[in-house]
């Protein structure tokens, strides 16, 4: 009976919920196995969902908000 392999979305939607950089290296590390393609593509899916969740904190300065 052949294990069907854990979709990219699935491992990613796992690793955005792990706060600790270190648990989610190790994370990747442990379910992307030697697949260095899918741990780039998660890893770069990650980053830009980190980067995402800062872009807009706080408003850009010097605008007037529009009506």
């Amino acid at each position: 009976m052949a294990i069907e392999p854990i979709s990219e979305e699935a491992i990613f939607n796992v690793a955005r919920k792990i706060e600790s950089t270190e648990a989610r290296v190790e994370y990747l590390n442990q379910v992307c196995g030697n697949d260095q393609a899918v741990y780039a593509r998660v890893s770069t899916l990650l980053r830009l969902h980190d980067d995402e969740k800062s872009f807009l904190e706080s408003p850009p300065s010097g605008l007037e908000p529009t009506i």
